[in-house]
């Protein structure tokens, strides 16, 4: 990052990486401060606020607490926290079939086999995803319980949380990690407007 950083001679830096990328962020911080330059966060607005009433809403600090709440539910999980998790998931020692929503790279793929994951527990497939098919998905499996991220509109979270409020099932989801930004947007216009007047 600092080479590029210097090569590029770059005078502000947007952080706009994915809500759970912490190391992306942390290495994007210490190169700024190396090269003494202004970093910027754009931070993709939460998107579970609104749903906080749904009683089975569930947040958690990290894989390991997901264990507590799943381990007296009977019934199918899906699994769609993205394919660098899995072994968490897998490590839990849940006796829940757990289908696993993966992207659908050979790479990816591979990872699955490794960790002695089924076929018929893989989907495959590129997000985010609509509402109509989480649900379709949910329904297919019978999930009892969808776990997933905090990663904004973009992400499509309102659309899974969404589908598992109309089959009245848990959606649970692993909480950000809070890092102290100094200065932080939620809001690209806003983001644009200070970058601006930074120029000018």
């Amino acid at each position: 990052m600092v080479e590029v950083i210097n090569e590029n001679k770059i005078k502000v830096f947007v952080d706009a990486s994915h809500p759970y990328a912490v190391e992306v962020t942390k290495n994007a911080m210490k190169a700024c401060k190396v090269c003494g330059i202004e970093y910027l966060r754009y931070e993709r607005p939460s998107a579970i606020e609104k749903y906080r009433s749904y009683e089975k809403l569930i947040e958690v600090e990290d894989y390991e607490d997901i264990y507590a709440h799943l381990k007296n539910v009977k019934g199918n999980i899906l699994n769609t926290t993205g394919s660098r998790n899995l072994a968490k998931i897998l490590d839990l020692g849940l006796d829940n079939r757990i289908i696993q929503r993966v992207l659908p790279s050979t790479k990816v793929i591979k990872e699955c086999y490794d960790l002695g994951i089924s076929l018929q527990d893989i989907v495959a497939i590129k997000g985010p995803i609509s509402y109509d098919l989480n649900l379709s998905f949910l329904k297919e499996y019978k999930a009892v319980a969808i776990l997933m991220k905090d990663s904004g509109v973009e992400g499509g979270t309102e659309e899974k949380i969404k589908a598992a409020m109309e089959l009245s099932i848990y959606a649970i989801v692993i909480k950000r990690k809070t890092i102290d930004y100094k200065n932080v947007f939620y809001n690209v216009e806003d983001l644009v407007s200070y970058i601006k007047n930074l120029v000018h």
